[in-house]
């Protein structure tokens, strides 16, 4: 190939000096003497020899500078007055003059360059520079350029902090491809990679993730522009790395907490909707749909589809609401009623906001329907339960109360207040203040300690019989507090606490008149010696007192006995006869009175009268038997000396009839 272009023909030579001529840029050629040749307006404006034969470089810049210019050193100039400068003014301004190489045909070309336009055109770069770094900065975006061929690059500062690498000299080669893609995730080396682009100019996109040599892992989204010779063979690649790391983690969060938002919005069973102000059609999603019961349609929902599903006695109440928001701009809730598919009605909580425009004007509206019907027939269901208990606790006059854990007040049903003489219609006592007033003094104490002690332990029940004066009359009334307290293992107290108040004054009386029965009872039989005993439904197990053994001569507490014992307490001639008539009474079920002889361990033998009668149980069975014995050997004593003294009277009495016979 030639290692000189070819000569121009006339034509095109005077063409190019034509353009050369009226170039912006002022030009001159030289020859080795100095003496400009030729030269364009421009340098000749500056020359100041507009029309004038050609100047020496020598005579105008002195033969040391001219010199410098024609050894190829740059030399800067202060115009003289009287030249034109930029713009034809004639004011006196810094220029710049450089020439090139001498050329074959002995010339040189001079190009001449004003100085203060140089000084606007760095300034203009070192700001598009600065902004350029600003940009670079807060995007976190590198600048990086390789050669098409042995891949061979650099790399600028924000590159090397990217890539968390130690930033080399200016100028020097980056890291090799082959040594960045050790850093890279393998599944993201593939898919039309860099190398692969190489062959097609233009620009290429790529989003990688990288493991820095400090082990953090960043994302970058890369972009390059591959540029060709005119033969169409790869020459260079100019592109860029932006760390989206933040971008990428803030996306990832956001479609993490979207999914958490569908999580929560399907496991509330929430639906979302929105209208436009200006729209008849209501939008809703599909949870939306099934609250309300509609069918999907793409365009949305007739508004007056949509309000005919709410039952009516809710319509004016939805669209108060309505006007409301949109005249206050607060958002609004309200509970409505849709049918359900089976008949009966759902329960829905609905929340409207209005939604604005950017300069403040209503746009429509944004909400949530929430079904609450699992919630409403709960909440009936335990309505009626606590209507349905406070109604039998007020037929069985039975206080009900309950507290929670650091609660100032408790809550009381009705029959609560009337139990301690209290005003209904006033607040409830707090602990130490219905202890202090309706507690008898005597019992105070001990009821403070036991209500304070429960709620130390902090769970199980608690039930305590105490004395209050009832405020309202101030009679004496004995009261039965019952508790059970439920215990919080996260917090390690007792959280609620529930209980029944029953005024068992007539009890009180009862069990005080049956112990003086019981003590009269115990007195009488202690005196006569009466022993007591009594025997389950099948007679299996007989139960004697401690007088029961003392009458036979024994010492032992009040226990069970088997029939050997009771058989061993008998006369051995005796023992047969005496057993099979008791077996065969207790059989019979009816009442019984009876004598037997016991034998004592000392040998003596005592009569014994029994008297037993059964107790039945409601459906007239026998539910138990009970009985008492008692010795009635001294009875027996007499009347046998009775009978001895009739015996000897009779005697005596046929002994004088046949002596007056005689």
């Amino acid at each position: 190939m030639p290692t000189t272009p070819p000569p121009l023909d006339a034509t095109k030579a005077a063409a190019l000096q034509q353009a050369l001529h009226h170039d912006p840029q002022a030009l001159a050629a030289i020859d080795a003497q100095g003496v400009v040749q030729w030269c364009n307006a421009r340098f000749a404006a500056l020359l100041g020899a507009t029309g004038a034969p050609l100047h020496r470089l020598d005579h105008w810049l002195g033969p040391a500078d001219a010199g410098r210019l024609m050894a190829g050193e740059a030399v800067e100039r202060q115009l003289p007055a009287g030249t034109a400068g930029p713009g034809g003014d004639t004011a006196a301004a810094p220029w710049r003059l450089q020439a090139g190489a001498p050329t074959n045909a002995g010339l040189q070309l001079v190009r001449a360059e004003p100085l203060g336009e140089l000084g606007a055109l760095r300034q203009r770069i070192d700001q598009l520079q600065e902004r350029l770094e600003l940009v670079q900065t807060f995007s976190q975006t590198g600048v990086f350029e390789r050669d098409a061929t042995t891949l061979d690059g650099t790399w600028d500062g924000h590159m090397y902090r990217i890539w968390g690498l130690p930033e080399r000299a200016p100028g020097a080669l980056a890291p090799a491809r082959s040594e960045t893609a050790q850093w890279m995730f393998r599944e993201d080396l593939g898919n039309k990679g860099f190398a692969q682009t190489l062959s097609h100019p233009g620009p290429h996109a790529q989003r990688v993730r990288i493991r820095r040599p400090d082990g953090q892992v960043r994302h970058l989204n890369t972009r390059w522009q591959v540029f060709h010779d005119p033969q169409g063979r790869p020459l260079r690649v100019l592109g860029t790395n932006t760390d989206d790391t933040e971008v990428y983690v803030q996306a990832n969060r956001a479609e993490q907490l979207r999914t958490e938002l569908d999580a929560a919005l399907a496991l509330g069973h929430i639906g979302l909707w929105r209208q436009a102000l200006n729209s008849d059609r209501v939008l809703f999603d599909a949870r939306g749909r099934e609250i309300i019961g509609v069918a999907y349609d793409e365009r949305g929902v007739a508004l007056a589809d949509a309000r005919a599903r709410i039952h009516p006695d809710d319509r004016p109440r939805a669209a108060a609401s309505l006007a409301s928001t949109l005249r206050t701009g607060l958002p609004s809730d309200m509970a409505l009623r849709y049918p359900k598919p089976g008949g009966g009605w759902k329960h829905v909580l609905l929340r409207r906001a209005l939604q604005r425009s950017p300069d403040g004007a209503p746009l429509g509206y944004v909400g949530v329907l929430l079904d609450v019907t699992e919630r409403v027939e709960q909440d009936a269901k335990a309505h009626e339960s606590n209507r349905r208990l406070e109604a039998a606790a007020e037929a069985a006059r039975i206080g009900l109360w309950s507290t929670e854990y650091g609660s100032p007040l408790p809550n009381w049903n009705r029959r609560m207040y009337t139990l301690l003489g209290l005003d209904p219609q006033a607040s409830p006592l707090a602990q130490n203040d219905w202890i202090t007033r309706c507690v008898h003094a005597d019992d105070r104490a001990r009821v403070r300690h036991t209500v304070s002690s429960w709620w130390r332990a902090g769970q199980g029940a608690m039930e305590i019989e105490f004395r209050i004066q009832r405020l309202s009359d101030g009679a004496l009334r004995w009261l039965r507090l019952r508790g059970e307290l439920t215990f919080d293992r996260e917090v390690g107290l007792g959280r609620r606490a529930e209980g029944v108040a029953i005024d068992i004054t007539e009890q009180q009386q009862v069990l005080r008149q049956l112990r003086q029965t019981v003590e009269r009872m115990t007195l009488t039989r202690t005196t006569l010696g009466l022993g007591t005993w009594d025997a389950d439904r099948g007679h299996q197990q007989i139960h004697w007192d401690a007088q029961m053994f003392r009458l036979r001569g024994l010492e032992s507490p009040a226990r069970v006995v088997s029939r050997d014992e009771i058989a061993a307490c008998l006369p051995a001639d005796e023992r047969r006869a005496v057993m099979a008539a008791q077996i065969g009474r207790l059989l019979d079920g009816e009442p019984w009175h009876t004598e037997f002889r016991v034998q004592r361990p000392d040998g003596e033998v005592r009569w014994i009268t029994s008297h037993s009668v059964p107790l039945h149980d409601e459906l007239g069975g026998e539910d138990r038997r009970i009985g008492v014995n008692w010795d009635s050997t001294e009875t027996h004593m007499a009347a046998e000396a009775l009978r001895q003294r009739e015996r000897a009277l009779a005697a005596s009495q046929a002994k004088s009839q046949a002596m007056s016979q005689a």
